[in-house]
């Protein structure tokens, strides 16, 4: 379909279960009551005739009827019809069908008896010489009729192709919250994953593995689209995703990986607790899942989770597919059910389990209840033969901070013990990364363990670099390290890693790990009853001290500065406001101050300067014996993209005036203009006169949000300028 005329959002989300919070959303088609959808088959072999028409039906009645949706559904091959069935339902539901692309005979179609058949089942023609043949020019055309009116939703439609060759199928398990030092194999002295000790010995393990965010949404979008999420418009701070961020977001048109997969002919599904993949939520967006099920009830989840899971694979088995399940276990509130709690203490060291206070006890427990739930899942892939032929993939979203000796609690979000989001410390950020290959695959293993650090920003480009899956040079940010798995050349590690948080980010090194704080967000407690502090900046010498405990960010300047530097250039990609001072003819001093109502996320000056006021979204600066040597540029990164601001500017203690945005135009006509038209100081590029202006010059470039001109708006912009310059706001 034209992307031009496809929704926005093509997630259809239907409210299947009350009693567990479930929302079954599919990738859909919409057809109305006396409409019809034609598809086109040009890009299918020859013989079209082989292959599966699979999808799911869902109706919404207009109200006038008992049922919740009724009509008659109708298929066409070419002009032929070779499906029909009168539908009903009478709740929210998604029903499956799967039909071959056969043309009838001359008695046409006998349907399945099956309530919900896997597939149709239609007559063979028994004369071969009069059977028709589907070509490569072959349409495909559906129909659907209503008295009532009720809509027809297809969801999840695809045309499944038979193959000589069989790609592996894909299986990325999610646990949410899981640490990396939580598994036997990764250094826990309790016994809480045998299962996952077991697959590790079969499998690719990388051993320093660091998440790109703090907590779910950043972290999760990074490793999907192999893109810091901020970087793609979606921010690290609130759950909630404005339309605005939304919008930002499928500007960038991201590759995504199961977008990735989709392309080659994978059927991608998501099985989850996780409202951060669908749209229709205003906290998530749409990655190109053909079908997600969201499980909402909290400590029933995982149970589900798992029984759809098998369930999947079940019904998938001889489908090429790539499925991402996400467990919610060990997430807060550490709730494992006694049986394994029970059994991992029985098995423990009884001394190092006393050490534990209750929630670490609890989560460990949690730990040991999803390593089990795993052994189910893998046994259910045995059965349905698939456990040797497919990639199974074991990662965690963020991890989880239990020690107390990293208590802080900070004023806005969370507390950081027993939670995350907040912090940066090795606990939070560090996960598993497993990859188990198919048996075929085994013989070409070269490389099963990582030893220094990678990121989950090269989780996507390398499966699909171990699926022989193409993607465009430079659109993904991280490592595809098949190449090193296979024995070939290739990267093994990532020097410099940047991880976002809750208005707060860092970067990592082999050596050292350097934290920063968003101005107004740096305000911390050592407990709840603590003095308040700020903390803008912490420094931890990773080969001396691998538990950051001792902050050296007060003592040591030289590693600072390097730190500052490397995060500096690893910064995120933000709009901007640019205010350029001009030198002065003689020794001058000036006080800016300006307030951003996007918020503040870094600013940065040419020279040198004094903080009188910071916070979240205000900045007065003081700029001392300015001599005539040059301009000065002061660069202010805003959070959110909002053009409003206030600014004064003071030169030698009185009111300097400046020029505004587009058109230079005086700041004393400014305010009113910009009251009426904000963005009338925005700019994708230099302004008119920026850099010689005798006056200083602000505006705000919006090239990351998107400001390049149409041509319809550059000849605006002239007649404009015209106007405003008639008026006597703009000088030559």
């Amino acid at each position: 379909m034209n992307p031009q005329n496809r929704w926005k959002n093509v997630q259809m989300t239907f409210y299947t279960d009350e009693s567990l919070y479930i929302n079954e959303s599919q990738d859909s088609l919409f057809i109305p009551s006396g409409g019809e959808c034609v598809l086109k088959l040009e890009n299918l072999p020859s013989d079209v005739c082989g292959n599966l028409f699979q999808f799911y039906a869902g109706l919404l009645s207009n109200g006038a009827s008992e049922f919740f949706g009724q009509g008659n559904l109708r298929f066409f091959l070419d002009n032929s019809k070779i499906f029909e069935q009168n539908l009903k339902s009478q709740k929210e539901n998604w029903i499956y069908y799967s039909i071959p692309l056969k043309y009838p005979n001359d008695n046409g179609l006998v349907k399945s008896q099956k309530s919900n058949p896997k597939s149709w089942k239609l007559f063979e023609r028994k004369d071969e010489q009069e059977k028709k043949e589907c070509g490569s020019k072959s349409f495909l055309k559906i129909r659907w009729d209503s008295d009532f009116g009720s809509g027809l939703f297809l969801g999840s439609p695809i045309i499944l192709e038979k193959r000589n060759v069989r790609k592996k199928n894909v299986i990325l398990i999610v646990i949410d919250a899981l640490r990396q030092d939580s598994l036997s194999s990764g250094g826990s002295p309790f016994p809480t994953t045998p299962i996952l000790d077991s697959l590790s010995k079969e499998s690719i393990v990388f051993k320093k593995t660091i998440a790109n965010g703090n907590w779910t949404k950043p972290s999760m979008i990074s490793f999907f689209t192999s893109e810091i999420a901020s970087n793609l418009g979606l921010g690290n701070a609130w759950f909630y995703t404005s339309g605005q961020q939304r919008k930002l977001f499928y500007s960038k048109k991201p590759l995504t990986l199961p977008n990735a997969f989709r392309a080659e002919g994978y059927f991608t599904e998501s099985i989850m607790n996780n409202v951060f993949l669908m749209d229709y939520t205003s906290v998530g967006v749409d990655l190109g899942f053909h079908k997600i099920q969201q499980v909402g009830k909290d400590t029933l989840d995982t149970e589900e989770l798992v029984s759809r899971a098998r369930t999947f694979f079940q019904e998938h088995k001889e489908d090429l597919f790539f499925l991402h399940l996400n467990l919610n276990t060990p997430h807060w509130g550490y709730r494992p059910p006694t049986k394994y709690l029970q059994e991992l203490k029985d098995r423990s060291d009884s001394l190092l389990w006393k050490g534990l206070d209750e929630y670490q006890q609890k989560y460990l427990g949690e730990v040991r209840y999803t390593d089990a739930l795993l052994g189910k899942i893998f046994e259910e892939l045995k059965r349905q033969g698939l456990f040797e032929d497919s990639w199974i993939v074991i990662t965690s979203d963020h991890g989880e901070l239990l020690e107390k000796s990293h208590y802080y609690h900070h004023h806005f979000i969370t507390e950081t013990v027993y939670a995350h989001g907040e912090t940066h410390y090795e606990k939070e950020i560090r996960v598993p990364w497993i990859i188990r290959p198919p048996k075929s695959f085994l013989n070409r293993i070269q490389k099963k363990e990582f030893k220094d650090q990678v990121s989950l920003l090269s989780l996507m480009p390398t499966l699909l670099g171990l699926n022989q899956i193409s993607y465009p040079q430079g659109k993904l940010k991280g490592n595809d390290y098949s190449n090193a798995i296979f024995g070939e050349k290739g990267p093994e590690f990532e020097p410099v890693i940047y991880t976002e948080g809750r208005f707060s980010e860092s970067v990592r090194t082999k050596d050292f790990k350097y934290i920063r704080r968003y101005p107004g967000y740096d305000l911390v407690r050592r407990t709840k009853e603590g003095i308040p502090h700020k903390m803008s900046e912490e420094l931890y010498d990773l080969k001396k001290d691998p538990e950051e405990l001792q902050n050296v960010s007060a003592v040591d300047f030289q590693l600072l500065s390097e730190a500052r530097s490397i995060l500096k250039e690893n910064q995120l990609n933000k709009n901007a406001f640019f205010l350029r001072l001009p030198k002065c003819e003689k020794i001058c001093e000036r006080e800016i101050q300006l307030f951003t109502k996007g918020g503040i996320y870094r600013y940065d000056f040419t020279g040198s300067l004094n903080v009188l006021r910071e916070d979240s979204k205000n900045i007065t600066l003081k700029i001392l014996n300015e001599s005539s040597r040059s301009d000065q540029i002061l660069t202010v990164k805003t959070v959110d993209p909002s053009p409003n601001f206030k600014l004064q500017i003071l030169k030698n203690g009185k009111p300097e005036g400046y020029r505004v945005g587009k058109w230079g135009i005086r700041s004393d006509a400014a305010t009113e203009i910009l009251l009426i038209e904000p963005d009338y100081v925005s700019l994708g590029r230099n302004p008119y006169r920026y850099t010689s202006s005798e006056a200083p010059f602000l505006y705000y470039h919006v090239g990351f949000s998107g400001g390049k001109e149409t041509e319809e708006e550059v000849v605006m912009g002239q007649e404009v300028r015209k106007i405003l310059e008639s008026w006597g706001y703009i000088h030559q």
